[in-house]
């Protein structure tokens, strides 16, 4: 009887326990040898899926959509129509694979064409802004041996870096 009873306890709290943040991060990384960006995109699996499906780009989950290319492709433009980089010019980024974590998280890896960098890039980052207020979004850069971060909230979702001379 005590084990039924911690199975409905636990049931109902789990149920009762969906998540009050929404989060998603970006690491990006200038590599000055090929002149490319190298970006991770980490944000949460069943958020991202929610928007997808919604949009009618994803009918399953993420996991069994990357044996779509067509679907890949529609992903792909989902997300950098959210996720933008600019100097003097645009940025080209490609997806070049995912993975989804046990986490809850599922990390894009994305590459750039080679991009030349002036003294400021300017990110574009408001993934998942529009379906959930409460979104967040957070990028550190990695370059020429400095570190930088920046928040994007409702209200913030262009930020400009200032590039340290080195």
């Amino acid at each position: 009887m005590k084990t039924y009873f911690l199975l409905i306890l636990l049931f109902f709290s789990l149920q009762s326990s969906a998540h009050e943040y929404y989060f998603a991060f970006a690491e990006v990384q200038y590599i000055d040898s090929t002149q490319k960006m190298e970006v991770t995109l980490s944000v949460s699996t069943h958020d991202l899926e929610a928007v997808l499906k919604k949009k009618g780009v994803l009918d399953s989950d993420l996991e069994s959509m990357s044996n779509n290319v067509t679907s890949t492709i529609a992903l792909e433009k989902e997300l950098l129509e959210h996720f933008k980089i600019s100097s003097s010019e645009n940025c080209q980024l490609s997806l070049v694979g995912s993975k989804t974590l046990l986490t809850g998280v599922t990390n894009f890896y994305f590459e750039s064409e080679p991009f030349a960098v002036e003294n400021e890039l300017t990110f574009f980052f408001d993934l998942l802004m529009g379906t959930y207020p409460e979104q967040q979004n957070k990028i550190t850069l990695y370059m020429r041996g400095s570190s930088y971060t920046q928040p994007f909230l409702q209200n913030i979702r262009t930020q400009i870096i200032k590039l340290e001379n080195k």
